[in-house]
């Protein structure tokens, strides 16, 4: 295939998923619909309207980010569940580094294993609500 017939598919696949809500990436960028999904270091994963050119959401993970911009394309309320999932794994990965951290730097047994059982729990509940965005994603 020549550029000229490669630029002309991927034109044809674009028009055809800007009907669609199947996220899909785009050079820097994961598209869905008329949302675009950018991550940025300073601020996590950035949501943005296309159609109104300003941005919608701010989220901390990719997961979070990609399911909210699923259902706002899809005009399902889950706005406010997918934002909580998104904090509880932002707070437990935060946990886990801190208490990597501890364990460490731990001077006895005792609190090594009581800092360690903190750490699997953190590690479990941030799964639970990874799978529970990933599960919203695939619907």
């Amino acid at each position: 295939m020549n550029l000229r017939q490669l630029s002309l598919l991927e034109e044809i696949i674009d028009n055809g998923l800007k009907d669609l809500a199947i996220p899909y990436v785009k050079k820097n960028s994961i598209r869905i619909k008329h949302l675009v999904i950018r991550h940025s270091k300073k601020a996590g994963w950035l949501i943005y309207d296309t159609k109104e050119n300003k941005q919608v959401a701010q989220l901390y993970c990719k997961y979070g980010a990609i399911a909210l911009a699923k259902s706002i394309a899809e005009r399902r309320p889950l706005t406010d569940k997918i934002i909580n999932l998104d904090r509880i794994i932002q707070k437990h990965v935060n946990d886990c580094l801190f208490y990597k951290h501890s364990m460490d730097k731990a001077d006895n047994i005792i609190k090594y294993e009581s800092i360690a059982n903190r750490y699997d729990v953190s590690i479990a509940i941030s799964q639970q609500a990874k799978d529970d965005l990933e599960k919203i994603i695939l619907s």
